[in-house]
């Protein structure tokens, strides 16, 4: 009995002693002055910006650039009243989409390649994370069906129709 009671008033002892070693210690204090050897440049606090004019109010100096007049003998006064002007509209239409990725290298490479194979407009779309190459300004489903089948014999297999907004140039 007097040897538990030992081990056990040693056990305690030793979860004390252990408990004790374990507890924390506080942070060091450094008691450091600042030093008194810095050099403070003062500094300028007179600049106001609320003191200078609007940009509304400011003038700029008259252009130097001069235009010259048109050298085309061309173009003449009737033909240039009859000139008709063109303007670039988006409407709903089609496009062809010819093949997706999520690597931008290989879309740019199937990009640069469709602009070769194709007398279409080509764009490089990108849904993130989807690298998308699609081709043409088609305002029939008909039209971009006979582009698409154009694509699949230049190797697009892949190749389908899509709906997208498309630029068309009309006359003003």
């Amino acid at each position: 009995m007097k040897a538990i009671n030992s081990i056990s008033l040693l056990l305690i002892l030793a979860v004390i002693l252990l408990q004790a070693g374990c507890a924390p210690t506080p942070p060091p204090t450094l008691e450091e002055s600042p030093p008194q050897d810095i050099n403070r440049v003062p500094q300028d606090e007179s600049f106001d910006p609320l003191e200078f004019p609007d940009d509304e109010t400011i003038t700029l100096p008259p252009s130097e650039l001069q235009s010259k007049p048109s050298t085309s003998a061309s173009i003449n006064e009737s033909e240039r009243d009859t000139a008709v002007s063109f303007e670039t509209v988006e409407v709903s239409g089609y496009r062809v989409q010819l093949f997706t990725t999520n690597v931008e290298f290989e879309a740019r490479s199937v990009e640069e390649k469709a602009l070769i194979e194709f007398d279409q407009n080509v764009y490089l779309i990108f849904d993130s994370p989807i690298y998308k190459i699609r081709i043409g300004d088609c305002l029939t489903r008909t039209e971009a069906n006979k582009l698409r089948q154009v694509a699949v014999k230049r190797g697009y297999r892949g190749a389908w129709v899509v709906q997208s907004k498309v630029t068309v140039t009309e006359p003003r």
